[in-house]
């Protein structure tokens, strides 16, 4: 998966914010910019991206049950929970110990790892 954490972030977000992942692909990837990928590939690029975010943010909340007892697991929910903007890195930072079983691009696992 291509991009930074703040980038996947974004991405998630947004399609918290949306609704879905077809209503977030004008904001995540525009049409009219000029390295467009369509349609297709915007919706599987968001899609990749915010599956590996929600698998991530589960296995935080059962991982550290005592930490995050009651969050969502959702950006929205740890960011409230953390009182932070942005959560993707700070997880990083409390969940260092979990980051080998915790999927890309959060942690270090790979996408089929078992």
């Amino acid at each position: 998966m291509s991009g930074t954490l703040a980038a996947v972030e974004d991405a998630v977000a947004a399609v918290e914010a949306a609704g879905s992942l077809e209503a977030a692909v004008e904001t995540v990837h525009p049409s009219g910019a000029e390295d467009a990928i369509g349609l297709v590939g915007a919706v599987r690029s968001m899609g990749r991206r915010v599956s590996s975010i929600r698998a991530a943010l589960l296995a935080i909340v059962t991982l550290m049950p005592d930490q995050f007892v009651g969050v969502r697991p959702t950006l929205a929910g740890f960011c409230e929970r953390l009182s932070v903007p942005r959560v993707l890195v700070r997880l990083r930072e409390l969940a260092e110990r979990y980051l080998q079983e915790l999927p890309s691009p959060l942690g270090f696992r790979g996408r089929w790892s078992g």
